[in-house]
């Protein structure tokens, strides 16, 4: 990802049961997980601004029939890219 404006956005269309992820990036990005219903995106993980630089970041939740999309976003205003490596799945539960 480069420069703040850019992001990207991993989608998931899951049945009922564990969305799960996991993910490591090499600097600062914010992360959110939103479930989009009729074009209507909300909020089901908030928006966090972490670095994962040797750790994997990962968690899980549970989920409804639905889009889900796990966005990510540089929030600084440099030049700088933040490279992202992302794996997400849904399980029945």
């Amino acid at each position: 990802m480069n420069k703040s404006i850019e992001g990207h956005s991993l989608t998931k269309t899951a049945t009922a049961g564990k969305l799960v992820w996991s993910y490591t990036t090499s600097g600062d990005v914010d992360f959110e997980i939103v479930r989009r219903d009729a074009g209507k995106e909300m909020a089901i993980w908030p928006k966090i601004t972490v670095t994962s630089l040797k750790l994997p970041e990962y968690g899980n939740k549970m989920v409804t029939p639905g889009e889900y999309i796990l966005k990510f976003t540089n929030p600084t205003n440099t030049w700088f890219p933040a490279k992202v490596n992302c794996a997400a799945e849904v399980f029945n539960v």
